[in-house]
């Protein structure tokens, strides 16, 4: 479906506050709105459709300034 516009964001958050005021669906982990959801503040959208898990890395620097 076409839309009339597009918003980028570089933060949850703001993709979270564009969708509460009504601006559009997102695509967003579900621990990032698991309040909303609960609050029933947003509702999930089509749940046998979700995106497949991405994998996560994580780096720290080794024993370069340790606290």
């Amino acid at each position: 479906m076409p839309l009339r516009s597009r918003i980028t964001a570089n933060s949850a958050e703001v993709y979270i506050a564009c969708c509460l005021a009504g601006l559009g669906m997102i695509q967003i982990p579900a621990y990032d709105v698991k309040r909303q959801l609960d609050a029933g503040l947003l509702i999930e959208v089509m749940p046998d459709h979700r995106a497949e898990s991405m994998p996560m890395t994580l780096l720290y620097p080794h024993r370069q300034h340790l606290s």
